[in-house]
């Protein structure tokens, strides 16, 4: 009797194991673009179902973008037939990149040079030095790829939008557009489950954006106080804009939203940490005048094989940008989260 009792229990788990599976491929089946699937060659478990996907920040309680959509404003002087058809082929024309950051190597004159010194120590903004547009053509299969100008640095990226004279094929509109690659979802060997691309990634290439509820300040530390210490942590604060002085005007980190990827979000929250990554978090904005709400998006920092896991730096963190966990210049110690990553220039912490 006992062993017909086991059998009947463990039939049971089976079948629900199955019945939960199911559920989770039926929820990856209607997230929009590029197929997202699930593999487990390791064992049984499947992601929790109390997850929501979503395709754009849902607004928590206390935020609000109204009056920042009433400030955005795009570019006039750029035509959809320009560029070979491509939009906006000027940066000097393009208003959308009037604070983005400046290319020294195109300033030619003294008064140039003096003012990107100015804005390098944060006396000057950077209208009217020259800039780049965010995305160049990979010469081999013609995609559009982040330029290195942004990949190898930390500067925020400016893109057109529906307000915008050049067009809705505008060569500066590439992550508003979506995800354009596949995306699965595997049980890793000793982390949980982790994410990968089923096909050849470029260097440069545009993965997926990080999504998630905006909440503010508040709310988030009443979120981090009911969390034991250990516990994953799915927060990214949205201050890239902030600033540490009182002057009129300036942006302080209280007042920035914070995007809580725990109970809704996309495919990217899978992705793990590594010290050595193969992926970016850029972030990406449509209103050039608000400092408050923009996107969070993935590239690849290098070409990518099939198959190989992504990972991203959860410590690749500027003063002014929040990665998972940690707060602006948090620094390493004895009690810090262990590393799990494998990296041989591996730190051995993750946070504090």
């Amino acid at each position: 009797m006992l062993s017909v009792a086991k059998r009947h229990r463990s039939g049971g788990v089976r079948q629900g194991r199955k019945l939960l599976q199911k559920q989770f491929l039926e929820k990856l089946a209607r997230i929009p673009g590029p197929p997202v699937t699930f593999k487990n060659d390791v064992n049984k478990d499947t992601p929790s179902l109390a997850f929501t996907y979503i395709q754009e920040y849902v607004l928590g309680e206390g935020v609000s973008r109204a009056d920042l959509d009433a400030v955005k404003t795009g570019c006039d002087e750029c035509r959809p037939d320009m560029g070979a058809n491509r939009g906006c082929q000027y940066t000097r024309k393009c208003k959308c990149l009037e604070y983005a950051a400046p290319d020294l190597t195109r300033c030619k004159t003294d008064k140039q040079r003096e003012q990107y010194a100015a804005w390098e120590r944060g006396e000057m903004g950077s209208e009217g030095l020259p800039k780049r547009f965010p995305y160049r053509t990979d010469p081999i299969n013609k995609m559009l790829v982040l330029d290195n100008f942004y990949l190898e640095s930390r500067n925020p990226i400016y893109e057109c939008n529906e307000l915008c004279d050049c067009g809705k094929n505008c060569k500066n509109r590439l992550v508003q557009k979506g995800r354009k690659v596949p995306l699965e979802i595997f049980r890793t060997l000793g982390r949980d489950f982790g994410l990968r691309c089923p096909i050849d990634l470029k260097r440069g290439q545009y993965i997926d954006r990080y999504l998630g509820e905006l909440i503010t300040d508040a709310e988030t530390s009443a979120r981090e106080a009911t969390g034991s210490y250990d516990k994953a942590s799915y927060l990214f604060s949205l201050d890239k804009h902030a600033e540490d002085d009182d002057r009129p005007g300036a942006l302080h980190k209280r007042d920035c939203y914070v995007a809580d990827g725990e109970k809704m979000g996309g495919p990217t929250r899978f992705i793990n940490h590594s010290c050595d990554p193969n992926c970016r978090l850029f972030t990406v904005s449509y209103n050039r005048n608000d400092r408050l709400i923009y996107d969070l998006a993935f590239f690849a920092l290098e070409n990518i094989p099939a198959g190989e896991e992504l990972t991203f730096d959860y410590m690749d963190v500027e003063d002014t940008e929040s990665a998972p966990g940690q707060a602006p210049n948090d620094t390493m110690d004895v009690g810090g989260v262990k590393c799990l990553c494998g990296a041989e220039n591996c730190r051995g912490k993750l946070w504090m």
